[in-house]
């Protein structure tokens, strides 16, 4: 079609770019697939636990308690989740 319009064009160079994220569900789904699933479960264990609330109502040991996990194991998951989330942020 542009060699139609434009027959003495000459294609120098082509590029592929990923598409970013067009809605919200979108740019969730595209963090969401950077996490492992013990990260993703990690992460979203602790969320609706209230980990992150200024006042924790829940410790880390209950928490790799409720995953069957030791404390140490969580916090691997859980800290390798949140960079992986800050890195998309700022990269």
């Amino acid at each position: 079609m542009l060699k139609e319009q434009y027959p003495n064009t000459e294609l120098t160079r082509y590029r592929e770019q990923e598409r970013p994220p067009e809605t919200k569900q979108e740019f969730i789904e595209q963090l969401k697939d950077t996490l492992t699933e013990r990260q993703l479960t990690a992460l979203q264990t602790a969320y609706v636990s209230g980990f992150y609330e200024r006042k924790r109502p829940i410790s880390s040991d209950e928490l790799a308690e409720t995953m069957g996990i030791a404390r140490s194991t969580f916090h691997q998951h859980l800290r390798a989740a949140e960079g992986k989330l800050i890195a998309e942020l700022f990269d």
